[in-house]
């Protein structure tokens, strides 16, 4: 793995060097291609100016001897010297040996008056040689007894040294990146390799695995990075180790008297609310039969009868709290037998009917007419009893309530379903909580939803509540 990314950087190293390597030896072939004979002709004409600018001052007032002048310049600018008449007529220099020389004189007989218009610098004229596909320059310049100096210079040594300067850069270039290939593939390892685990061990410690130190290998700047980050590691692993035992620590103190705390306060709290008003009421209305505030025989049986109500409700509540602490305990055994659930279902809705017909309600069943399942009966009625009661608590007048009983594959589904006020999607969740109720005028504690969820899980089923085509489902797979 290691090999592998430091072989990588190695790699980019040497694409890099061989841009650079390539980038160089193109940029200097284009500038000899481009530029070259430019220089060339610029470098020889600032050469042939010089040169020629003693023999342009007229401050010299004595004859120029000629032939000194080309033997100096020959000399100076390695080139061919012709002296002209002011006619364009030839007085010294050999053309009897050089046919393209003659040819030469008579192109350059026409470019003597320009060298007359640019007297400071005389003219510079490049003339075509069509025998040996080169090139020849030819400068002119006047001189103050009025001949003209003519300096040709053949510029095939241009084409000479370019491709010597290209082989030799081609040759040097090869040689150069040889070398430094080799130089960088050995030593890029050295360079790569410290920050390879850094990094490696910057992705553990960010990942909190401390245990991995790296190897020191140098006493540089690299090598002390690698000692401080060594020392970081260490230092977070113990503060880390440290932290993470006294949090658990911690959380698991918290944990157990957040749960005993909040059931405390719970179950305080809603017996307590729960308990409050049959109470009171209770008391209330035995303390008026006892200071005789009902007079008449009625108002007494209507004060034993609230008092006797309250205390039923009480009754109830009791025995809903016990039946959630046996249900949720794991103490309570049920009875398992084979059940009719579509049998049961429409025994336990014939107790509704009064309170159906006094509601003006619809009460339907749908589905099968019989479905079996392995359960407890009694514990099995109550569920049906509960959801039954709380769907007619909760539907609207005229309103609808449809139970129905299908099999999945070998499985019972029931849906108790009823119209009204329906469920809010933010407290579909919160239902089954004990003493919870979404309408908190209707009557009943708020235990009813809790002991279903409780018996469904004694035979582990599944119960679910959603909100469907403007009713409230409750469903039930057994």
């Amino acid at each position: 793995m290691n090999w592998i990314k430091i072989h990588s950087i190695r790699k980019k190293l040497l694409l890099v060097f061989s841009a650079i390597m390539l980038l160089m030896f193109g940029l200097l072939f284009i500038l000899n291609q481009l530029f070259l004979d430019d220089y060339f002709l610029y470098v020889n004409e600032r050469t042939m100016i010089k040169s020629t600018a003693r023999y342009h001052s007229s401050s010299q007032l004595k004859p120029i001897d000629y032939r000194e002048v080309i033997g100096r310049l020959s000399m100076l600018n390695g080139a061919r010297i012709f002296i002209y008449n002011e006619d364009g007529t030839l007085d010294m220099g050999d053309l009897s040996k050089d046919s393209k020389s003659t040819r030469d004189s008579q192109y350059i007989s026409s470019f003597l008056k320009e060298a007359d218009k640019n007297r400071e610098e005389g003219s510079l004229i490049v003339l075509p040689d069509d025998v040996e596909n080169t090139k020849q320059m030819v400068y002119i310049r006047s001189a103050y007894d009025g001949k003209y100096i003519v300096i040709s210079k053949g510029l095939g040594l241009i084409d000479e040294s370019q491709e010597v300067f290209v082989l030799f850069l081609g040759i040097s270039s090869i040689v150069i990146y040889l070398v430094g290939f080799i130089l960088i593939y050995i030593y890029a390892d050295q360079f790569t390799r410290p920050i390879i685990h850094l990094k490696i061990a910057a992705e553990e410690m960010a990942a909190l695995n401390f245990q991995e130190s790296i190897e020191v290998t140098s006493d540089d700047e690299i090598g002390q990075l690698v000692q401080s980050v060594n020392g970081m590691a260490r230092a977070l692993s113990n503060s880390i180790e440290e932290l993470n035992a006294s949090n658990a620590l911690l959380e698991r103190e918290l944990n157990k008297e957040r749960s005993l705390e909040n059931m405390r306060r719970r179950f305080v709290t809603d017996v307590s609310h729960e308990l409050k008003n049959p109470i009171s009421m209770i008391i209330g209305y035995a303390d008026g039969i006892e200071r005789g505030v009902a007079k008449t025989k009625e108002d007494r049986i209507f004060y034993a009868q609230v008092i006797q109500e309250e205390g039923n409700r009480m009754n109830r509540l009791v025995r809903d709290l016990l039946d959630i602490s046996s249900y949720t305990s794991g103490t309570f055994k049920m009875t398992e037998t084979d059940v009719d659930l579509a049998k049961l279902l429409r025994s336990t809705m014939n107790k509704y009917q009064k309170v159906v017909d006094e509601l003006e309600v619809t009460l339907a069943i749908k589905g099968l007419s019989s479905a079996v399942v392995r359960g407890d009966a009694a514990r099995l009625e109550q569920v049906l009893t509960n959801l039954l009661d709380n769907a007619l608590k909760h539907v609207d007048k005229q309103g609808l309530v449809v139970v129905y009983v299908d099999k999945i594959g070998p499985k019972t589904k029931l849906v108790i379903a009823n119209t009204g006020d329906l469920i809010p999607r933010a407290e579909l969740d919160a239902i089954w909580e004990s003493f919870y109720q979404v309408d908190t005028a209707s009557e009943g504690n708020g235990l009813g939803l809790t002991i279903v969820k409780s018996i469904i899980d004694m035979h582990k089923a599944t119960i679910k509540v959603y909100v469907s085509e403007g009713m409230n489902h409750f469903e039930i797979i057994l």
